[in-house]
């Protein structure tokens, strides 16, 4: 196998779609639309949801600028093609309360078009709430197999957790549709990418521990300059449960469903700054930058901004605010 026939240098995300579509007149779907709206306009255009159908839509953009912007497009996608049955999230998926909002009701098209990493948050928002799933419910999924912006040898957190508590093989898990052609290449080029491949696959299946999925194809891809893949996935009915779940959260976390992380690797200088400081309010951003009265450069400038989005605060007041305590100072 080549990295060729992976369309590992694909850009496009057609097929993803594509896998969303093939469900027809469903009753409740969730997606993930951002301020473009095209999945819903093919959605509507193709007969797959229409005023009828329950939507759940997330919109959890970390920059609270582009969060609003896409929110207002939704809005306004919404209004003009009538849609009302709607219940907007406006945060990331995982702090949702599924059974709060379905009310009884069951999703039966998820399109889980994240283009993220299957973080532990993640994991545990799926498992949660799984019985929220109707029967056969269509997943298809797009997500980065390594994390983002790092180099592809590091794994996250999730897949270190994975790797640690179980040596099971896909086979053993049941995954019998998964083409031998990806997952039993001998191409050295793509060892990296194929190992990244099934601790995914591993990970999606012990999520849905009470229930039996089906993995009917895998499509590695390139989009934005980081390492992709598609899952065309389906959840089915109920199986024994599976305890590998717990095993692998309490390992690593006392609570298994709330976990915000499942092991804790060693910080850096860098990302205490990100992760450990409660910067709230303009006095502990100074503090915590060593901010001068000088001119600010560009990455103090991008340390505020990413701090005030931490804290659930406006970069640019939050910058005004800053310059005008440092003027007052000198």
């Amino acid at each position: 196998m080549t990295t060729d026939k992976m369309n590992w240098a694909s850009t496009s995300r057609n097929h993803v779609k594509n896998n969303a579509e093939k469900r027809k007149n469903i009753k409740v779907g969730l997606y993930f639309p951002s301020g473009s709206c095209d999945d819903l306009e093919r959605a509507l255009s193709k007969g797959i949801i229409d005023k009828e159908t329950f939507l759940i839509i997330v919109e959890g953009d970390k920059n609270l600028i582009v969060r609003k912007e896409n929110l207002r497009s939704i809005q306004e996608f919404l209004n003009v093609n009538k849609l009302t049955n709607v219940h907007i999230h406006p945060s990331r998926v995982h702090t949702l309360n599924l059974t709060k909002v379905l009310d009884g009701r069951k999703i039966e098209l998820l399109f889980f078009d994240i283009c993220g990493n299957y973080t532990s948050e993640i994991f545990n928002w799926f498992n949660k709430y799984q019985e929220c799933f109707a029967y056969n419910m269509r997943l298809p999924m797009t997500i980065a197999i390594h994390p983002r912006g790092r180099k592809k040898s590091k794994k996250c957190e999730l897949f270190m957790a994975i790797e640690k508590v179980t040596d099971a093989s896909l086979r053993d898990l049941g995954l019998h549709n998964i083409p031998n052609s990806i997952l039993e290449s001998d191409d050295i080029d793509c060892l990296n990418l194929l190992s990244d491949i099934r601790l995914t696959l591993k990970a999606i299946h012990y999520t849905f521990s009470r229930r039996v999925i089906n993995i009917k194809s895998i499509t590695p891809y390139r989009f934005s300059k980081t390492n992709m893949v598609n899952f065309e996935t389906m959840v089915c009915g109920l199986k024994e449960e599976d305890t590998t779940f717990k095993t692998i959260a309490q390992k690593y976390s006392s609570n298994v469903c709330d976990a915000k992380k499942i092991i804790k690797p060693k910080k850096t200088k860098k990302q205490i700054k990100s992760g450990i400081i409660i910067a709230d309010n303009a006095n502990d951003i100074i503090k915590a930058l060593s901010l001068k009265t000088k001119p600010m450069t560009a990455g103090k400038k991008a340390w505020i901004s990413k701090l005030s989005n931490k804290a659930g605060k406006d970069p640019v007041r939050m910058q005004t605010k800053i310059e005008k305590i440092l003027s007052k100072v000198a």
